[in-house]
């Protein structure tokens, strides 16, 4: 006789299975993406430590057919990258360059190695821009507070803290009640509010600020710089190999309010005897940026006045003069000044610089008397590229442009994409694409090294170091039959 309980077990057996079946099946998803997530981690580390693959295209219409761009990058030894989106990023000479963030860092170019590492002991303040003096014996950096910090390139020590007798309307009243007020309670949300440069010799550094007024620093009881042609002479006794002392005592040399917009770029010529300088937008006024429920004042924004006309000037150092302005079609957002046309005397090209706008062209002006050389477009296809950084390579006709690429395919992808011009010709030679959107970007003064701090995509959310990484390239024109052999590169024709 069949036991009755038979059918019932059965039932039981089959519910048991088929659920354990609907969890499985519920969880195949879960661990794939799991397994989705831990690759993601994985590619996202890679990238920060290992550089990708630049992806080239050459240009259709190169002027220089038998050429490509070779690119290698390198990730920084001992470099803590850990607030590198507000950092400040300069070259300065004898392979040196300067990374500051929480913290200042002094990187060798030739080894991708920090050499120097000094925390800033200004209460925690944010560093927004630096640089590195002439003479390589100065650090001069501005970030949150209304104030300019000089220090000790060697030792890491902090030679002298300047408070800023104007603070422009950008510095907002300060509500961190955690951190120290300054005398003027004031503190700057924004990292465009100054920027900072450095004299390629002595010790000398202009501040342009986002009123427009231009500022020139030196050191107290030491000449101005004076190298004609890039080379030292009687005037400038302070050479890089000096083993003098720094200067323990900073001045202001001029205050000038140069431009009506806000400064955007700045740039010594090779003899330290002028600055060029940009500028943009007229500063409004800051806008406080709600985030959740509240509105918090360091959270802002600044709001400009589209109306005003953008503008490079050249400004004299000893007197603080104006030696020409000229009027730009559209915004400015790179500079770059040839340093090879300064420096040999005999050249049929006249000294000169480029200045990059947002109309995707470039203005080549004469550097003596700002004149329009000439325009040329640097758009690459459909692609619309914001220019960040640029500079002239060897030889008086190759000129770099980086910046963020915005690609309009079904991936909407970004790039951080690097075009090498014959800027003779205004024509692209090709261009060298890297994943990810630019956050920071510079290159050092003669067109061979890059520096970008890169945003990487698809950042799973469960990530714990951050989006963003930092690299060092070495950027030249090679030949393209050299460049198939190449492991470092892909080359579309």
């Amino acid at each position: 006789m069949q036991n009755p309980s038979s059918p019932f077990r059965l039932l039981m057996k089959t519910w048991l299975l088929l659920s354990v079946a609907s969890v499985i099946w519920q969880l195949i998803p879960v661990f794939a993406a799991y397994h989705a997530d831990q690759q993601k981690l994985a590619d996202l580390e890679r990238q920060r430590r290992q550089p990708p693959m630049a992806i080239v295209e050459v240009a259709e219409d190169s002027p220089w057919p038998d050429s490509t761009i070779e690119m290698r990058g390198r990730s920084i030894e001992g470099l803590d990258d850990s607030n590198l989106p507000s950092a400040g990023i300069a070259f300065g000479q004898r392979s040196r360059m300067l990374v500051a963030g929480r913290t200042v860092n002094l990187i060798d170019t030739a080894s991708a190695a920090v050499v120097q590492s000094f925390p800033n002991r200004q209460d925690g303040e944010r560093l927004y821009a630096g640089a590195i003096s002439g003479d390589g014996k100065v650090v001069a950096t501005v970030g949150e507070f209304t104030q300019v910090c000089f220090w000790n390139a060697a030792t890491g020590t902090l030679l002298q803290t300047v408070e800023d007798d104007f603070p422009t309307e950008a510095a907002q009243p300060d509500t961190n009640a955690h951190i120290r007020r300054h005398r003027n309670g004031l503190r700057y949300s924004h990292a465009g509010s100054r920027r900072i440069v450095a004299a390629p010799g002595g010790c000398l550094f202009a501040i342009g600020k986002i009123d427009g007024s231009v500022e020139l620093w030196t050191a107290e009881g030491r000449p101005l710089p004076d190298r004609p042609h890039g080379l030292v002479t009687a005037d400038w006794p302070y050479r890089p190999d000096d083993p003098s002392p720094p200067p323990n005592r900073f001045r202001r040399l001029h205050r000038i309010p140069r431009h009506v917009g806000e400064v955007l770029d700045l740039e010594f010529t090779l003899d330290c005897r002028s600055l060029i300088s940009t500028s943009g937008r007229r500063f409004a006024q800051m806008q406080e940026v709600a985030v959740g429920d509240s509105v918090r004042s360091h959270f802002s924004r600044p709001i400009y006045d589209n109306d005003t006309t953008p503008t490079v000037a050249k400004t004299e150092v000893a007197s603080g003069d104006l030696l020409w302005q000229t009027e730009l079609l559209s915004l400015p957002s790179a500079l770059a000044l040839d340093v090879g046309s300064q420096n040999v005397k005999g050249l049929s090209i006249p000294p000169r610089l480029v200045v990059a706008m947002d109309n995707q062209e470039v203005a080549v002006i004469a550097l003596d008397d700002g004149a329009t050389l000439k325009t040329f477009s640097i758009a690459v296809g459909k692609s619309r590229i914001f220019t960040t950084t640029m500079a002239f390579g060897d030889g008086s006709s190759l000129l770099w442009t980086t910046g963020t690429r915005y690609r309009h395919d079904s991936e909407q992808r970004t790039f951080t994409s690097t075009t090498a011009w014959d800027v003779i010709r205004g024509r692209r030679i090709a261009t060298a694409d890297v994943p990810g959107s630019i956050m920071s970007a510079t290159w050092n003064s003669y067109g061979k090294q890059l520096a970008t701090v890169r945003h990487l995509e698809n950042t799973p959310s469960s990530a714990k170091q951050l989006p963003w990484s930092f690299h060092l390239w070495d950027v030249k024109i090679v030949s393209r039959k050299d460049q198939s052999t190449s492991r470092t590169a892909a080359v579309a024709p």
